[in-house]
């Protein structure tokens, strides 16, 4: 499965005292049964991070970091801003799960969640990872975190 990390949850991804939704993230992330998709600008902003470029360094190793062409990514963006096809400023997000194949996101951005929820913008459209607390919400994340299909190799 492949799964795109949002920039705007970075900071709470690798923190002591995370969210129950990160926490599950991240295990996830860890356990090898998922692979991040990285590309783009995405890339850039993600790789601010020291605990993420820590983490990268032997998830790239373990197969669990799929890195996506920067130039693809960023020719997609182009494309994505200039038909003004999203609600989102997150162009780069979307042109990074199109190329990828990825269809998971966590973030807590509501434009893009729109954006990747979209059937016009990503086919299939994309899945969120629930966030919060909650019984349920963890449940969600249990039962998404589990299915094996949503990173088909390369869709677009």
């Amino acid at each position: 499965m492949c799964a795109i990390l949002d920039a705007n949850l970075l900071g709470e991804l690798f923190k002591r005292n995370a969210d129950p939704a990160a926490n599950q993230f991240l295990n996830w992330m860890l356990t090898g049964r998922c692979r991040l998709a990285i590309g783009g600008k995405l890339r850039q902003e993600l790789e601010r991070s020291g605990a993420f470029r820590e983490w990268a360094v032997d998830a790239a190793l373990d197969g669990r970091l799929q890195s996506t062409n920067d130039d693809a990514v960023e020719l997609l963006t182009k494309q994505l801003i200039q038909s003004n096809a999203c609600r989102s400023d997150d162009e780069h997000v979307v042109a990074l799960a199109q190329i990828s194949g990825a269809r998971l996101l966590y973030s807590n951005d509501y434009d893009l969640q729109s954006d990747f929820r979209d059937n016009s913008l990503l086919q299939p459209r994309g899945r969120l990872l629930p966030l919060g607390g909650t019984r349920k919400a963890r449940r969600s994340r249990e039962s998404l975190l589990n299915q094996p299909d949503l990173c088909p190799q390369h869709r677009r």
